[in-house]
């Protein structure tokens, strides 16, 4: 009798569940098109790795750029030229992206004439009709547009240059005109929040690709500041 009911206990007995074994952690190839692909762990350290992305695409834009600069630099010296030869003295400057080190590869160069003696230009328009018939002698210039209505006179200039095309807006400066203002800003901010610039670069980036960079969009001149 004592021999049946252990065994009708040993059926209710509790069941020992092996231990699982070691599952592995979840791993993914992301691609990364400024480097080899590598194996990246999707649950952990999620923001390191969109860090050190970000990071290297600031890198490789800097690098195209790069490449860029000396080119666009012997544009801005050839207008500079076209520029004395209607006033000596008159100087050009850039601003912008291009004068802060924040330009896309696609970016326009921005330049503003100023004078040398400090005196304000009372026709900027009209300044800017004498420089284009200077930068018409050039073989390498394609495209020389003033636009007088425009809320401050602009210079619309395109060239192909050594086999590359380049943008150019050239204006002139006056009270109104704070882009070089704007260029010591953007600088002292970057001293102080290194961080900004890749970021910067990132979302002006994604903004080009949603073809949102028109200077007529209100979230262009959010990229641009």
């Amino acid at each position: 009798m004592l021999q049946r009911k252990d065994k009708e206990l040993a059926q209710f007995q509790p069941v020992v569940v092996p231990k699982p074994t070691a599952v592995p952690k979840e791993v993914k190839t992301v691609p990364n098109y400024f480097a080899p692909p590598r194996a990246v762990c999707v649950k952990e350290d999620v923001f390191k790795t969109l860090s050190a992305e970000i990071v290297a695409f600031a890198g490789w834009v800097r690098a195209q750029t790069a490449n860029e600069r000396g080119l666009r630099d012997k544009i801005i010296h050839e207008i500079s030229t076209a520029v004395t030869e209607v006033s000596v003295d008159l100087e050009l400057k850039s601003y912008g992206s291009y004068a802060t080190n924040m330009c896309l590869p696609s970016s326009d160069v921005d330049l503003v004439i100023l004078s040398r003696s400090g005196k304000q230009c009372e026709d900027s328009a009209r300044l800017l009709e004498l420089i284009r018939g200077a930068l018409a002698k050039r073989a390498w210039l394609r495209l020389a547009n003033v636009i007088p209505a425009a809320s401050m006179p602009v210079m619309k200039v395109a060239c192909e240059f050594e086999g590359a095309e380049v943008k150019i807006d050239v204006t002139v400066h006056d009270s109104r005109h704070k882009g070089l203002e704007c260029v010591r800003l953007v600088k002292d901010c970057v001293r102080a929040y290194p961080q900004l610039e890749p970021l910067l670069l990132l979302f002006k980036y994604m903004i080009k690709l949603a073809e949102l960079n028109d200077p007529y969009t209100a979230i262009s001149i959010v990229a641009n500041y």
